[in-house]
């Protein structure tokens, strides 16, 4: 896991395997589709602007200072490239996809 290799890790270096293959922020991917699901669920039209403003002003700040410190790692630019900020960068998503899939096709 993210901890475990954060912890362990001499020196660190980006960990750009798992979820964060695909995209730079699958922790806040996952946290704005919880609240949208629960502002939907909630049948009021005044929670989405709610989440809306929410998400502009704590998420998007906190993802782009986090873009800031991992600018640092050399690998930064290899996998900034090949990454969503969000949502997970399909082109790559489906590239993994494939090669597993036909890896554990039988011979």
């Amino acid at each position: 896991s993210k901890d475990v290799q954060l912890k362990y890790q001499q020196p660190r270096h980006l960990i750009a395997s798992g979820l964060m293959a695909h995209t730079r922020n699958p922790n806040y991917f996952g946290e704005v589709f919880n609240y949208l699901g629960l502002a939907i669920l909630s049948t009021s039209w005044f929670c989405i602007p709610v989440f809306m403003l929410v998400w502009v002003q704590i998420f998007l700040p906190n993802m782009l200072g986090k873009e800031v410190s991992l600018a640092r790692y050399e690998e930064w630019e290899a996998w900034y490239s090949r990454t969503g900020f969000l949502f997970p960068y399909v082109p790559s998503l489906m590239s993994d996809f494939c090669r597993n899939a036909l890896s554990r096709l039988p011979h």
